[in-house]
């Protein structure tokens, strides 16, 4: 990778395409052996996020299609859950549509994408198939035995008879059950949890933000957002899904209505947000509006 700015395309392809000659020319022999260095792709804008982790939008030849590339993201893996892969997908395409704004406008998108996919999350209104897992079977008598879907695999084989071996898929979610301590422990079939509203009580909605969403999404968003304004976020919504757990009795008395509670829940994040721990700089001023019509726009796509 060969960073440089250069906002003619033509340009940039000859400047690339220039050293790409050069090195093989001088440093791998002339091209006399198979080391032949060659222009692959060139990515506008490229967010180099860790090892093997990054999000760009590239462009392989003049005339061609620009694209979104991407390592390391949790997107389409069945080993996570569609609440995470849904939820990083759409981030990375608030990435790439306000990629000629600030720093600051793309942090702002995603608190507010942050925001409605917690709440919707708190709401429990995702379907069930948003928070199931896959995972395949290893080799019998590995450390893994008590892993998640081991657990899942011995039930189903206690219900129905089946059996299992290596290399067979095993689906499960986690659900709330207070006689279990393990989280490997608290699982069930997404058919039996299925799609009711009764039902959709039973997901462990905040094992699955604060163990499946949030570490994934504090890594991607650092570049743009303070970490501290994304970990209050997480808090907040992990403290009210513990409160609705536990049945949420003071809220009861109080009466509290949910835009109450959404609005308390907000300003908790914005207090935050406006700590001095962000960078004080000269941003260009981006209306909320436009940002919530380009994430509307992400999610049609």
């Amino acid at each position: 990778m060969i960073k440089f700015t250069e906002p003619d395309l033509a340009k940039a392809f000859a400047r690339v395409e220039a050293f790409a000659k050069y090195v093989t020319e001088n440093v791998l022999g002339g091209g006399r052996n198979i080391h032949v260095l060659e222009c692959e792709k060139v990515c506008k804008p490229y967010s180099l996020l860790g090892k093997k982790f990054y999000l760009s939008y590239m462009l392989e030849e003049l005339g061609g299609e620009w694209e979104i590339d991407y390592k390391g993201l949790a997107t389409k893996r069945r080993d996570k859950p569609a609440v995470l892969t849904k939820l990083m997908w759409l981030m990375t395409k608030i990435v790439i549509q306000c990629r000629l704004l600030s720093r600051q406008a793309v942090g702002e998108a995603f608190l507010i994408a942050l925001e409605e996919h917690c709440e919707a999350m708190l709401a429990r209104s995702l379907p069930v198939d948003d928070f199931k897992i896959c995972q395949r079977i290893g080799k019998l008598n590995s450390k893994k035995e008590n892993a998640a879907h081991m657990t899942m695999a011995r039930i189903i084989e206690q219900r129905t008879g089946a059996t299992f071996g290596p290399g067979d898929a095993v689906w499960y979610v986690h659900v709330i059950d207070p006689t279990k301590r393990l989280a490997s422990d608290r699982v069930e079939t997404p058919k039996v949890v299925g799609s009711s509203a009764k039902n959709m009580k039973k997901i462990d909605v905040k094992l699955y933000l604060e163990k499946k969403v949030k570490d994934s999404v504090v890594k991607f968003v650092r570049p743009f957002i303070s970490e501290d304004i994304v970990k209050q976020l997480f808090s907040v919504y992990i403290r009210e899904m513990e409160m609705q757990e536990q049945g949420d009795q003071m809220a009861k008395f109080f009466s509290i209505t949910d835009e109450k509670r959404r609005a308390d829940r907000k300003r908790k994040i914005r207090t935050t947000a406006t700590a001095p721990t962000v960078p004080k700089r000269k941003r260009k001023e981006v209306k909320t509006r436009s940002l919530l019509d380009m994430i509307a726009a992400s999610k049609k796509e």
